[in-house]
């Protein structure tokens, strides 16, 4: 299963709020593209509307391929 969901993020450089689309997991046979975004760094990656700031967005994310049978989340 791929979970996301839609979240109030402030810009730390200029307060903004942003509607930002944060994932906590991904499955790469159901969401392929969302591999495929994960793969390029754009995942929980966000861009202020107000000051064109890029933000990570720091959350815990579970990502599993059941092809190559391969899970990781984040330790801690």
């Amino acid at each position: 299963m791929t979970m996301h969901e839609y979240e109030e993020i402030n810009c730390p450089n200029c307060g903004t709020g942003n509607e930002v689309l944060v994932w906590s997991t991904i499955n790469a046979q159901v969401s392929p593209q969302d591999k495929a975004a994960l793969l390029n760094a754009s995942i929980n990656l966000s861009t202020c509307r107000q000051c064109k700031t890029e933000v990570l967005i720091d959350r815990p994310l579970l990502y599993h391929d059941m092809e190559i049978r391969y899970m990781a989340r984040p330790m801690g």
